[in-house]
């Protein structure tokens, strides 16, 4: 290889690793939003409430997987900003089919998602606000 073959080409490989050195960084759910939004799985996780998606019911341990699974997915974009937002952007509906996902608690009727969502949310703020 001749030596101006050479040098053109570590330059460039110079330049391709001052980019990825430089980039900035895939963005992330901030930290309390993102503690806000572990504590809604938690919540789905440990309520014995079953997840309907895509046709059938799941275990609350499943449903915490797979909205765990979507979460990763929609962060490698446009991470949310809020846990409101996760609730509309991740925990409302099926992405694939588009219907809405549902919540059966044991001796209740099923609920829409963002409804349990938002109310476990909202029971969470609340006693998380100080009192005074």
């Amino acid at each position: 290889m001749n030596f101006r073959l050479r040098h053109m080409l570590n330059l460039m490989a110079a330049g391709a690793i001052t980019a990825l050195l430089t980039a900035p960084a895939a963005a992330q759910t901030a930290r309390p939003v993102r503690e806000e939004i572990q504590s809604l799985l938690a919540a789905m996780e440990q309520s014995g409430c079953e997840f309907y998606r895509n046709g059938s019911w799941h275990t609350p341990t499943d449903a915490r997987a797979h909205l765990a699974r979507k979460l990763a997915e929609v962060e490698k974009g446009q991470p949310p900003k809020s846990a409101d937002e996760f609730i509309e952007v991740v925990a409302t509906r099926s992405s694939i089919s588009g219907e809405p996902y549902r919540v059966r608690c044991p001796g209740v009727a099923p609920i829409a998602s963002a409804v349990w969502f938002r109310q476990t949310l909202e029971r969470s703020r609340q006693t998380a606000a100080p009192t005074r």
